[in-house]
């Protein structure tokens, strides 16, 4: 097959949309905090994690999103196309929390034109999610254990 530009650009469009049009599904975990469980929906590739919560138009009470990297580092988030409020925890290997920023809005990210920044630890493995005010009605802080399992990789 000769390839043309019309044939590059139709592939292109495809991995495109099978990247960031098409619905993602997550597979799903429990996690327990001091007082209650949140169900979490597991953003464990690359493009999961790009997604996160953008274009949602909320989270509910009792959900949020684990991220899953590979190897402890840096891991900071983004708010693009965010329409809420976020609770953000940075937990280590250990799944204790190193890090948080409560009740953080897409309007803060943006302050006066720039991208606010956060210093979550280097040691950061799991970033959880949560809807704003959610950490402290869990009782979550700074130095909280939260006990999940993954599933099975495939």
């Amino acid at each position: 097959m000769t390839w043309n530009i019309r044939n590059i650009i139709a592939l292109f469009l495809v991995i495109i949309h099978s990247a960031y049009g098409a619905e993602l599904t997550y597979l799903t975990t429990k996690i327990s905090a001091p007082k209650g469980e949140i169900l979490a929906e597991i953003a464990d590739t690359q493009i999961k994690r790009s997604r996160g919560l953008s274009y949602r138009q909320n989270l509910p009470q009792g959900q949020s999103m684990l991220f899953v990297y590979q190897v402890p580092g840096y891991h900071p988030i983004w708010m693009k196309g965010m329409n809420f409020a976020i609770d953000v925890l940075w937990l280590n290997a250990d799944k204790i929390i190193t890090y948080m920023v409560p009740n953080f809005s897409p309007k803060a990210y943006y302050k006066n034109g720039s991208i606010s920044h956060h210093s979550p630890q280097p040691d950061t493995l799991y970033v959880v999610e949560l809807p704003a005010g959610d950490a402290s009605r869990l009782g979550i802080t700074v130095g909280t254990e939260l006990f999940f399992q993954l599933p099975a990789s495939k």
